[in-house]
């Protein structure tokens, strides 16, 4: 979208509120909020007159990100209804699974659709309906497409005309790798150490977690990461010839341990793709849930998965390390048992070894072995009290 929170229409706004059933009070005081504002350009560092604005929401106000993803809701049933009504046709792993035609991430949009130049041109109806009635515009210098490896030039050029997208090719990026690289880390820097430390806490290590937080990342790319943050932080002019009177593990210890909380980034991106896995586990409805599971695990249990295939895509191996990190130290409440199993489960802790069941006959045979031996258990136990007594 091309100025998103500056474009949406205030009649939009109000309409779209009284639409999801909020009263026409609420709906005024939210109008006066966002239209009760006034704006003077700064001419020579004086302020000029000042004009009021007839749209438009204010970026920063907490309310303004509730307002427009509310308004985006407006889109997304827009779709739905196209969908309905077979005007376009999503993605499905497998003919069951669920159709996904639209995610939605504030003000971008990811739009799944059969290569078609007809379902190209609906959307684009669909788009050019919301934009009329919301005010928003697509900004299509930014906005691309991308289709799979099988598709001929041909029909792509096709599709970038209708679309009047360009074609992405395999080495853009979207929401790309950040550059970590470009703090030339080997300079020294004027800042202090309470200065490098906050760079390095709350810049250097936060230019990855975009990725962490879904991808687990290679030992060697970790290693490279706290490499960068170690030599900002230490400011040598050669750091290879230097001596080093801490060790980097001790200055990332938490503060209260005596560090300054300086995070590990293996231990971090694993500790993201451990809580992936937990989103999975405690919200098995959720489409992200339903998507992997027609994937990878369409006749098993989240926590019956033991080893991803090699076939899997490098994040669901990712989760299923992670997954196997929490069964480790967690335990499962019984309940009623309905989906309890006996037989398959490992009930000890530290035991790898599951029961062992006994077919009719066996069992026969281990009750009667049972039965002797308590019967001559208990016939020794006759004779050493008859003995001790006569001894007496």
């Amino acid at each position: 979208m091309s100025k998103a929170f500056d474009r949406l229409e205030w009649s939009f706004i109000h309409n779209v509120f009284k639409k999801l059933g909020f009263s026409e009070d609420w709906c005024k005081m939210v109008y006066q909020c966002i239209s009760i504002v006034s704006y003077s350009v700064l001419v020579n560092g004086s302020p000029g007159e000042t004009f009021l604005p007839t749209r438009g929401i204010r970026q920063g106000d907490c309310r303004s990100p509730d307002i427009f993803i509310l308004c985006m809701e407006v889109l997304s049933q827009l779709f739905l209804k196209a969908e309905e009504e077979k005007l376009i046709q999503g993605f499905k792993f497998k003919k069951n699974s669920p159709s996904i035609y639209h995610l939605f991430f504030a003000d971008d949009s990811m739009l799944f659709v059969k290569a078609s130049v007809t379902y190209a041109r609906n959307i684009l109806n669909i788009i050019n309906v919301f934009a009329k009635a919301s005010g928003q515009a697509i900004n299509f210098e930014k906005s691309g497409f991308i289709t799979s490896g099988k598709m001929h030039h041909r029909h792509i050029k096709i599709l970038s005309k209708t679309l009047k997208m360009k074609f992405l090719s395999s080495s853009e990026k979207y929401l790309g790798t950040p550059p970590i690289y470009r703090l030339n880390s080997s300079k020294k820097t004027n800042l202090n150490v309470a200065g490098r430390t906050f760079v390095t806490k709350h810049v250097l290590s936060s230019l990855s977690v975009y990725h962490m937080a879904c991808f687990p990342l290679p030992k060697y790319v970790t290693s490279k990461i706290d490499s960068i943050q170690r030599t900002f932080w230490w400011s040598k002019k050669n750091p290879k010839h230097v001596a080093y009177y801490h060790s980097w593990g001790d200055i990332g210890k938490s503060k209260l341990s005596g560090g300054l909380g300086i995070r590990n980034t293996y231990v971090t991106n694993r500790v993201f793709i451990c809580k992936l896995g937990w989103r999975l586990m405690n919200n098995p409805n959720i489409l992200l849930t339903s998507f992997l599971k027609d994937k990878y695990f369409p006749n098993q249990n989240l926590l019956e998965i033991d080893k991803a295939a090699d076939s899997s895509s490098w994040i669901w191996k990712g989760i299923v390390n992670g997954l196997q990190f929490i069964m480790a130290n967690s335990v499962v409440k019984i309940n009623n048992g309905a989906s309890s199993h006996i037989w398959s489960s490992n009930w000890i802790s530290g035991y790898s070894n599951t029961p062992v069941s006994f077919n009719p006959s066996t069992l026969i045979i281990y009750l009667l072995m049972n039965s002797w031996t308590i019967i001559i258990t208990v016939g020794m136990l006759i004779c050493y009290l008859h003995c001790s007594r006569l001894m007496k």
